[in-house]
Parts: structure tokens; sequence; C-alpha cells
């Protein structure tokens, strides 16, 4: 059976230590959400103007500056134009910047993504952008630009470069689907593949006698097992819809 127990052992260990870490630090960036989106008074302020007949009135300054920042920016953002190096790149250069301007504004809506990102960092002190390559409907490549929540961002905090590049490592915790695992992780790993369908139905028969919300999980992932069975013997980069899934519910 494919499993690293050492390395499995290693990376949950240092989960576990970023998830305490960053606790106090998620923390503090929802306090400037809060007060950002007009939360400013304590249950101890609240419950004394409640005592003495008085409303709990919320002048917000702050909120109304985090948007004219991002307006101005992503109305005021500069594009990015190749140029040549000689009269013979022209047209190489008029191609790159044709592909640059259409990986930001019709695969992405980056001004958009580069916004959220900008409010995030006014907000919550750093903002984050990833850049990936996702396959599309079509079973064609394509590079996709998103902004990311950041209390899913944990990161090596012993870095000193504005620009993060002595950071040794980013981590992104979030929920994947099964096909989406499967496709990321062992799509050229059969040994992997299998295990991982493993794991899968060992979950799904761990958790039966839960109830039902659980039944509608097992159901839930029944349906992406199926799908994903079907599809194993299939090119792992073609045929990427999930209606069959969708047949289940």
């Amino acid at each position: 059976m494919y499993e690293d127990t050492e390395l499995v052992a290693r990376i949950t260990q240092v989960d576990s230590l970023l998830t305490n870490e960053f606790s106090q630090w998620y923390a503090e960036i929802m306090r400037n959400f809060n007060v950002v989106a007009g939360y400013l008074y304590t249950s101890e302020d609240l419950q004394k103007l409640n005592s003495e007949g008085r409303y709990a009135l919320v002048y917000n300054i702050l909120l109304p500056k985090i948007l004219q920042l991002v307006g101005n920016f992503k109305y005021n953002q500069m594009g990015i134009e190749a140029q040549p190096r000689d009269f013979t790149d022209a047209k190489k250069a008029k191609i790159i910047t044709d592909t640059i301007n259409y990986v930001h504004q019709q695969v992405n809506d980056a001004n958009y993504e580069i916004g959220k990102a900008l409010s995030h960092a006014a907000i919550g002190r750093i903002g984050w952008i990833k850049h990936d390559m996702i396959i599309n409907e079509q079973g064609y490549p394509d590079i996709k630009i998103t902004y990311c929540d950041p209390f899913s961002i944990a990161f090596d905090t012993t870095f000193t470069r504005r620009d993060c590049s002595d950071m040794k490592f980013v981590r992104q915790a979030k929920w994947l689907r099964l096909d989406d695992i499967l496709n990321t992780f062992a799509y050229d790993n059969s040994e992997l593949y299998d295990t991982i369908l493993e794991k899968a139905n060992g979950l799904v028969s761990s958790l039966n006698s839960k109830g039902s919300i659980v039944s509608y999980i097992q159901r839930t992932f029944g349906a992406i097992l199926d799908y994903v069975s079907n599809k194993k013997s299939q090119d792992m980069n073609t045929d990427w819809n999930l209606e069959k899934i969708h047949e289940y519910y």
C-alpha cells in the first residue's frame, strides 16, 4: 500500500503547530474585519447603552476609505505590455502582450481578484493571490488567478524580505472534492490513486451509523467514487464535467 508514514506524520505535526500558532493571528484579522464592518462596541458597551436607553450609533469612516483605496487601484491599474528588443521582435512582443491581456481579462477578472486581495491586505495586513493551472470545460489548460481567503493561509513566519522571497512555505487549507484530490495528486500514480479511493471508502463506512446527515455524505461520496471509478481507465485530462454526480441528488 502506498503511504509514506513518516512524511504523513511530519505534515500532520506541522499542520497542528501552524493551527495553534495562527489562531491568534486569525483572531486579530477577524477583529479588524469586524471594526471595518462597523462592529465597534463590546458586549459590555452595548449592555450599558441599552440600560441607559441610548442607541448604539456608529459613524463608520473606515469602510469608505478601504473601498476608495480598492477602487483607486482597480480603475488606475497599469497594464503589462511586452516590448521588443529590436524590430524583428515586434510581432512576438504583440503576441505576448495579447496573451497577458487574454489571461488577465478574458480567462480571469484579474482586477477584481487583485482588488479583493488588496482589501484583505489593508484590513488584515496581508493579501494573497494564487496563480494556478487548471483544466477548463473544453479540456484545455488555463491559468487561473484567484484571491485567497486570508483565514485559510498559514506561512513561514521567519521570513524577513518584503517580497516574501525567503519564505520557506505557504500552506492553504481548504476542502476538496475527491475527484479534485485524485486529479491533482494521483493522476499519474495508480498506486496512490487506489489508496485514496480505499481511504475514502473507509471514511464513508466508519461514518455510516452517524445519522441522516451522514447518509447524505455517504450518498455524495458514493456518487463521486462511482464517477471516478468509471473514469479511471479514461484519460484524466478529458471529460471533466460532473453531471453524473448531480444525478444522485
